[in-house]
C-alpha cells in the first residue's frame, strides 16, 4: 500500500489509443506488476519507476502508474485471453497473426454467408458483482471486410444467455466496449451463474470472413478513489515481450522545479 509513494504498480496494456487528460485506467490492461525500484534521474530531472514485465508473450502498447491507498475491491479483471495454452474452446483454430496477448488467438473464418461459433466450456463466471454501468471490452483483429457481425454470449445454458453484438466491423485490430446493462437477454439468464462464454462470427454473402479473438476484459468504470491512475503513456514503438524472458520496464515522469 502507498503512503508517501507516488505509485505502487506499473500496469501494462495492448491498446495504443492516445493519452488523454480524462484517462482513468489503461484502455486494455493485461497485467500489473509491483514497482521494484524508484529512483531519480538528476541529469534529466525525471522520476524513474522500474517493475518486471509480464512473464508471458505479449505486445505492449501502453503502460501506466497505479497508486493504491487501501485494499478496496476493484471489479476490473481479464475474462479470456483466447489462448490455446490456457483455455479449451470448442470448434477451435489457432493463429498468431496480429496477436497481442499470449502466443496465439482464436481464429474464425466462416464461409461466405455462413457463421462460426466457439464456446469456452468447463468453466464458470460469477459476474453478479459487476455493475450495469461497468463495461466489457473485447479486443480482436478483423482480417478483411467480409464480417457481417460478431457476437459475444455469456451463457447459463443454450436457452438462457446474454448477448452483445458488433455490426459490420471494419478491418484492423479493434476494441469494442459494451456496458453490462446493454446486454440482450434470451430466456432468463443470471449473471451469477454463467457456465460458458461463446463467440460467433457471421460473414457477409460476398466472401469468407476473418476474425481473430485476442482478449476480453471487464472494467470497473467507477473504481474506488483509493486506486488512482497516476499517469498513462503510449509507447512510441510497441514492445514485444518474449515468453519466459525476465525483463523490466522503466516508466519516467518529468519533474519541474
Amino acid at each position: 500500500m502507498a503512503d508517501a509513494d507516488i505509485a505502487d504498480y506499473l500496469s501494462y496494456g495492448v491498446l495504443g489509443t492516445a493519452e488523454g487528460s480524462g484517462d482513468k485506467c489503461l484502455k486494455f490492461e493485461i497485467e500489473r506488476r509491483e514497482i521494484s525500484l524508484t529512483s531519480f534521474d538528476y541529469a534529466n530531472n525525471r522520476l524513474v519507476f522500474k517493475a518486471p514485465l509480464p512473464t508471458y508473450q505479449c505486445v505492449i502498447y501502453e503502460a501506466g502508474l497505479i497508486a493504491v491507498q487501501s485494499a478496496q475491491i476493484n471489479r476490473s479483471r481479464i475474462i479470456s485471453t483466447f489462448d490455446s495454452e490456457s483455455e479449451v474452446w470448442t470448434n477451435s483454430v489457432w493463429d498468431t497473426t496480429a496477436v497481442r496477448i499470449g502466443p496465439d488467438g482464436l481464429l474464425h473464418t466462416p464461409i461466405a454467408g455462413g457463421n462460426t461459433t466457439s464456446a469456452l466450456s468447463e468453466t464458470a463466471f460469477d459476474l453478479s458483482d459487476v455493475n450495469n454501468a461497468d463495461t466489457f471490452v473485447l479486443v480482436y483483429n478483423v482480417g478483411n471486410g467480409n464480417v457481417s457481425s460478431i457476437q459475444i454470449m455469456f451463457m447459463v445454458d443454450s436457452s438462457n444467455y446474454y448477448t452483445f453484438t458488433i455490426a459490420t466491423p471494419t478491418a484492423g485490430y479493434k476494441s469494442s466496449t459494451f456496458t453490462k446493462g446493454s446486454a440482450t437477454a434470451t430466456g432468463t439468464p443470471n449473471w451469477a451463474n454463467i457456465n460458458s462464454l461463446a463467440v460467433k462470427t457471421t460473414s457477409v454473402g460476398g466472401g469468407a470472413a476473418n476474425v481473430l479473438y485476442d482478449g476480453l476484459r471487464v472494467i470497473d468504470v467507477s473504481p474506488d478513489t483509493d486506486e488512482l491512475l497516476v499517469a498513462r503513456k503510449v509507447l512510441s514503438t510497441p514492445y514485444t515481450k518474449i515468453d519466459g524472458r525476465m525483463e523490466d520496464m522503466e516508466f519516467t515522469l518529468p519533474v519541474t522545479i
